[in-house]
């Protein structure tokens, strides 16, 4: 693995054919356990592609996407780009382990399901916080929960085990503080006090964490979900340009 180089497995052809056929992918927000929560912390979130359009149809004057992976920029292009949104969009292929971003040029940076690929997620927060408007700039982001990414052996899988008498399925976890490139060779895990401390190093001020748990509501419409209430799967994190003091 070459350091300093984002984690690309999205222009592999079968990794991308199938992560088209997620829920997530499929249905948009309607598919992603996470939503929920998420919209709590802004108005116009969810996946990446559906995020972008959701922010031009709520009036935003200017979207940039960037992203290190060929298919997926190509994928955003084909669902967004249409006469009416001429130059309101802007897509470009970068790698956020090297990207340089503009000084105060963003009223908010959005992220779903990428920062656990990133090698040096410190430099990166640096460069958001600097790049948004000093005057309240947001910063949300989705990631797998740590309790996800934090077992050595992945796959990990649902286990049945006898206590009292009953029996009961639990999830796995284990090398939870052992921080670091897990075995899939392709993403990175990190405890949730890390993500929340470099934040807070970078001078963002915390407004909002939330752990991607599906609410009962939810499980009665998406019964697939139930089993999500026994662990959570996504962390959300909002923050915000600390006011100078």
């Amino acid at each position: 693995m070459a350091s300093g180089t984002a984690q690309n497995v999205y222009d592999d052809s079968t990794f991308f054919n199938e992560y088209g056929k997620l829920p997530r992918s499929q249905q948009g927000l309607a598919g992603a356990p996470e939503w929920s929560a998420l919209r709590q912390m802004t108005s116009t979130i969810f996946e990446t592609i559906a995020f972008w359009i959701s922010a031009a149809e709520q009036g935003a004057s200017y979207i940039r996407g960037v992203d290190v992976a060929d298919k997926m920029i190509a994928k955003a292009r084909e669902m967004t780009i249409q006469p009416a949104s001429a130059g309101r969009f802007a897509y470009e292929i970068q790698d956020l382990e090297s990207i340089v971003l503009e000084s105060a040029a963003y009223d908010l940076v959005f992220s779903s399901l990428a920062l656990y690929y990133i090698e040096d997620l410190d430099r990166l927060f640096r460069q958001i916080y600097a790049c948004l408007n000093p005057e309240g700039g947001r910063l949300v982001f989705s990631v797998e929960h740590p309790v996800m990414t934090a077992p050595v052996d992945p796959p990990a899988e649902w286990i049945k085990v006898e206590s009292g008498g009953l029996q009961r399925t639990v999830w796995p976890l284990n090398s939870y503080s052992d921080e670091g490139v897990r075995l899939t060779d392709w993403l990175y895990h990190r405890m949730t006090d890390t993500y929340v401390t470099l934040l807070l190093q970078c001078r963002f001020e915390l407004t909002g964490l939330r752990e991607g748990v599906s609410s009962m509501d939810d499980v009665a419409s998406h019964l697939e979900w139930e089993r999500k209430r026994h662990r959570p799967n996504f962390l959300l994190v909002s923050a915000k340009v600390a006011p100078k003091a």
